[in-house]
């Protein structure tokens, strides 16, 4: 199996697991202590879908901390990685996955 074979079944796997949550449990507390479920996903899923130049700028207006960038986070907002609204970011890879 190749290296991108495997990054999308891990992908899928991991798409699947969160599928399974219920809306409260995007709110349970994570081992992060400024981040519950919802942020630690929007962290897995920034990365692929971030656009550069509005993540720097969000860095630089956030002092270069990247703490106080994820406490920015708006729902819906793509370009943070703290948004609130993964799930809906997850089941959209979960789709792209499977297509």
């Amino acid at each position: 199996m190749d290296t991108w074979q495997a990054l999308d079944e891990e992908r899928s796997a991991l798409a699947e697991d969160l599928a399974r949550l219920a809306g409260s449990q995007w709110d349970t507390q994570s081992l992060c202590s400024r981040w519950k479920v919802r942020h630690v996903v929007g962290h897995l899923v920034f990365g692929a879908d971030m656009r550069t130049g509005p993540v720097v700028a969000g860095i630089v207006k956030s002092g270069m901390s990247f703490d106080r960038f994820m406490a920015r986070a708006r729902p819906g907002d793509r370009n943070r990685a703290g948004g609130n609204e993964p799930s809906k970011r997850v089941l959209n890879r979960r789709g792209e996955a499977a297509g």
